[in-house]
């Protein structure tokens, strides 16, 4: 039988012909070991749960204390990358932002990671560095397998080009080098890719002709926001309906705005 995680198997020396220690009603001494604790981020660098994924480049990452309430949240673009952009009721999406943003999403919504801020634009907009608990670098797994292109920080006018000692912008540029020449995510080129990889998001869907059309079956969907314990905001697939999900029958307390 496994021992529970973060604890170490319990042993208890027994030998076929002896009694067993419970028929001895003897109790062996046990020293049950401290549970494992959990990972911490290296220097420099703050912990949190991947709470949602925006694109293919940008993550929200939420805190890890609820102690005092509501954890709070950063929202952070992987430095020095740009993935193709998702759109909205008024402009379409990128070819290629779907599967981008699916592919860090698939690998690290719900999970932990370690993450730093390392710049900022003129807008505000904070861009840093995340790890996995292994230290894989995202933003070089991202580049790696073509799903974001490499750009230099713009320089604020007057100042200087960004300097780059530790080589990261050169290594990136590197790895997407290689998923260029592989044509790897964004950058296959084969006839019909591109358009297979655009998705044509529904924003109003008749209610009535989607439960006449889907009542009572299985739909797969992806949940964009859960707004509160009752209600989901989820796209369906493959039509990709936008559409708000309200639990049957669930009545849940509300979240204060």
């Amino acid at each position: 039988v496994e021992a529970p995680r973060g604890f170490r198997q319990q042993t208890l020396n027994y030998h076929p012909g002896e009694a067993s220690p419970t028929a001895q009603h003897t109790h062996p001494s046990v020293t049950m070991a401290a549970p494992v604790p959990p990972p911490q981020a290296p220097p420099g660098m703050l912990r949190g749960m991947v709470k949602q994924v925006l694109s293919g480049d940008t993550l929200v990452v939420q805190g890890l204390d609820s102690s005092r309430g509501p954890p709070p949240e950063k929202q952070v673009t992987l430095a020095y990358l740009s993935a193709p952009r998702l759109g909205n009721r008024n402009q379409p999406d990128a070819p290629f932002a779907w599967p981008a943003r699916e592919f860090l999403r698939g690998w690290l919504i719900g999970k932990q990671v370690n993450f730093s801020v390392d710049y900022a634009n003129q807008q505000g907009r904070q861009f840093g560095t995340v790890t996995t608990d292994d230290g894989t670098s995202v933003s070089q797994v991202v580049v790696a397998e073509g799903w974001a292109r490499v750009f230099a920080p713009r320089p604020q006018e007057g100042a200087p080009a960004p300097a780059d000692p530790s080589g990261v912008i050169e290594h990136l540029t590197q790895l997407e080098a290689g998923a260029r020449a592989e044509g790897k995510g964004m950058w296959n080129e084969e006839p019909g890719a591109a358009a297979a990889a655009t998705r044509h998001v529904d924003y109003s869907p008749d209610p009535n002709a989607l439960v006449a059309a889907l009542g009572g079956e299985r739909v797969t969907a992806v949940v964009e926001h859960v707004s509160s314990g009752s209600g989901l905001k989820v796209l369906l697939l493959p039509g990709f309906q936008h559409v708000t999900l309200l639990l049957a029958g669930v009545v849940t307390p509300s979240v204060r705005r």
